[in-house]
This record gives structure tokens, C-alpha cells and sequence, in this order.
């Protein structure tokens, strides 16, 4: 799918920032600044609501979650029945309530639309930040979102504030900058090599999965890492799923990917260094398809040393099409180990 940049907009509860309130006109509620500041109006239209708005952080890209509906119920209101999204806003502000001129991705046919907005979809909004931008720094953030609406006489406005997952700050925006003193004076001494398995090619049928000690494919029974169907009819995905003793992290450092791989970027062998990895440990990964296809994720097993390398697993999930008629993918798996 193609995805154009936009400025985006973000919106939050309004006594956590103690924002600032426009006017009383809904013809005009869409945040503007004062002083430099981005302000939220309070008088949010009726007959546009807005659930479930909330962030999470997906490898080094945040993503947001929420859906903004309409309602054509009211009676008072003789052209309610006609009302459709006609545009959607993004702002992303600092903690200072400033604008960061950052150009968040999402899908920009959304509008307009007479039907719900998903904010997560990859059918509707699709929104992203790359956490990885240098813009950002170790601050706190939030996205403004401002929907409007049109009932073929007047606009209506809706502002939301989203902030963003606090993941995001402890585990990327807080640790872009290592300190000097951790570079090696001889790039490559002492560092560990991490050996590419040979590639992989799986389904989602939840009948196989990988053995990570030999890097082949065997029966989901025996498997170290299951790959089974998930999300809906409409929008199937794949969720890795973690056997007996093995963990997930995300790698924070989406550096990585299809086509370029370290080894190819850097040429030179993959380190383990190269992967720099989230402190929090998952058993499942949903969403695999949707959150891309790079170097995102490492599977840990109990036999784990972050001093050897033993047992640590970078993988990336990529190379999938689109679903067969049942909702299975078929995908491919690349695997790195110490030898």
C-alpha cells in the first residue's frame, strides 16, 4: 500500500496538560497557536466521537490506535443523515506544547469518507511515526489529531490528544545517543559475529514453526517459535507465538531489513552489537504482517548470555504477499545465530 507524509496533529486529556481553551464557535475547532504554543479547543462537535485512542510502540515505529465514527441520528438537525469525514490533521507537539515539524505517515485517501476512521488500519488511516527521526529528543510527546466533518451545510470539528506510549521514551527517544566511552577503539575487536541461518519459508496455518537450534522448519509441536493465523476475516495477520522457555524483545534499532541486512549495509559480518533490544520480554508477537518487514525482533532462549551471544536469536519476518483465500500467509524467516 502507498503511503504519502503529512503534518499531523495530536490530542490528549485536557486537565493532564492543562491546555488552553479556544472559543465557544464549533465552526472553528481546529487547534491553532498562541504564542508559539499549540492550543486545544474544548468544544469538540457531538456528532463526532472518537474511542479507544491510544499509542503503542511496534520496533522503532509508534503506532496509534482509535476510531472516530459519526452519528446521523440527530433529529434536530435535518441534514445529520448526510454527514461525512471530509479531513483529517496531524500535529505531533512537545512537552512545552510546541510543534515538532515532523511529517507523520498515513494513508491520506481516508478522506473523504462516510464511513469509520481506524486510526490502526491498514484499510483506512494506517497512522505512523518513525521514533527513529533525529527531530525527536528525550522528551515527552503527544500527536493531535483533528477530524472534520460536513453535512452538506456546515463543518464540525473534533481535537484529541494521544501521547505517546511511554516505551517510546524509555526505551528509544531516551537512548539515541550512547556515550562515547562505549565506541570501540578498533571497530570489530572483540565483537561477536552472528551467523545468518539460511533463509526460511513458512506458512500461518499454525501446523509448523522453527527449531532455533538447527535454524529448520518442523512441526509446531517441536517448535521453538509457531507462526499461526491471526487478526480478522477482512485483515488477516500472523502472530508469532513463543514455546517452552523463549522469550521476545523488539530490537529498538530498525536498521535492518530486506535487502539490507547488516552484513550488506555494514560489509562486514552482522555483530551482536548491531542489535540493540527493548528491556521488555513478550511471549507473542501479533501483527507481524502489518508492522513491516525489518529486523525487528529476537527470540531469547533460558540458555540466554548477553556476554557469548548464546542463545540470542535476531529474526525478521518479510517477504509475504498477499493472503491465500482462507486468510494463511506464506512468508520467509531469516535467522541470526553465534556459531
Amino acid at each position: 500500500m502507498d503511503f504519502k507524509k503529512i503534518f499531523l496533529g495530536s490530542v490528549i486529556a485536557m486537565g493532564a496538560f492543562g491546555l488552553i481553551a479556544c472559543g465557544d464557535d464549533s465552526s472553528t475547532n481546529a487547534s491553532n497557536k498562541d504564542n508559539g504554543k499549540i492550543v486545544i479547543p474544548d468544544n469538540n462537535a457531538p456528532n463526532i466521537s472518537a474511542n479507544g485512542l491510544v499509542s503503542r510502540v511496534s520496533g522503532d515505529t509508534l503506532r496509534f490506535k482509535g476510531i472516530y465514527g459519526l452519528d446521523r441520528t440527530d433529529e434536530t438537525n435535518e441534514n445529520s443523515s448526510n454527514l461525512l469525514f471530509t479531513a483529517i490533521k496531524f500535529q505531533v507537539m512537545n512537552s512545552a506544547q510546541q510543534e515538532v515539524q515532523y511529517q507523520v505517515i498515513y494513508n491520506e485517501a481516508v478522506v473523504p469518507t462516510a464511513n469509520e476512521i481506524d486510526l490502526n488500519s491498514m484499510m483506512s488511516a494506517f497512522v505512523k511515526i518513525n521514533l527513529k527521526d533525529p527531530i525527536f529528543t528525550c522528551d515527552d510527546y503527544s500527536l493531535v489529531v483533528t477530524v472534520t466533518a460536513n453535512d452538506g451545510a456546515k463543518d464540525y470539528y473534533r481535537t484529541d490528544v494521544i501521547p505517546f506510549d511511554a516505551e517510546a521514551k524509555t526505551e528509544l527517544l531516551c537512548k539515541n545517543v550512547e556515550p562515547a566511552s562505549s565506541a570501540s577503539a578498533d571497530p570489530g575487536l572483540n565483537e561477536i559475529i552472528m551467523t545468518p541461518c539460511e533463509e526460511l519459508t513458512l506458512t500461518s496455518n499454525g501446523e509448523q514453526g522453527i527449531d532455533l537450534a538447527s535454524c529448520t522448519v518442523v512441526p509446531a509441536a517441536t517448535a521453538n517459535i509457531v507462526f499461526v493465523k491471526s487478526g480478522t476475516k477482512s485483515e488477516p495477520d500472523v502472530t508469532a507465538n513463543a514455546g517452552a522457555g523463549i522469550t521476545f524483545v523488539n530490537i529498538t534499532n530498525e536498521d535492518y531489513g530486506d535487502g539490507s541486512w547488516p552484513e550488506v549495509v555494514n560489509n562486514r559480518p552482522a555483530y551482536l552489537s548491531d542489535f540493540k533490544t527493548s528491556t521488555i520480554e513478550k511471549t507473542s508477537l501479533p501483527t507481524l504482517i502489518e508492522n513491516g518487514e525489518g529486523l525487528s525482533y529476537v527470540a531469547k532462549t533460558a540458555a540466554y548470555n548477553p556476554t557469548t551471544g548464546a542463545g540470542f536469536y535476531p529474526f525478521a519476518v518479510y517477504g509475504s504477499d498477499f493472503p491465500d483465500k482462507n486468510g494463511y500467509y506464506t512468508f520467509k524467516v531469516k535467522i541470526y545465530r553465534v556459531q
